[in-house]
């Protein structure tokens, strides 16, 4: 996970519960203006697999364009 934040690239929590949120808690930044974070606060590790995949799903279905404006933004931000 120090990987994609040492890098700022956008990244998805596959981990335990309440993981993005103590990130957020020990100052860091997340993605949370392009990646949905709710899936974080599943406790159930099923539903929040479902979730996370959801999201990929999501996530993949953008097009070349949006990305490419998804990673200006994060680029300035």
């Amino acid at each position: 996970m120090y990987k994609p934040i040492y890098a700022q690239q956008p990244f998805i929590v596959y981990g335990n519960p309440y993981s993005i949120k103590h990130l957020k808690e020990l100052g860091f930044k997340t993605f949370d203006k392009w990646i949905n974070e709710e899936y974080d606060n599943e406790p159930d590790s099923g539903k929040r697999c479902n979730m996370i995949t959801d999201e990929l799903v999501r996530l993949s279905e953008k097009t070349v364009e949006e990305l490419i404006l998804i990673m200006f933004f994060l680029l300035i931000d």
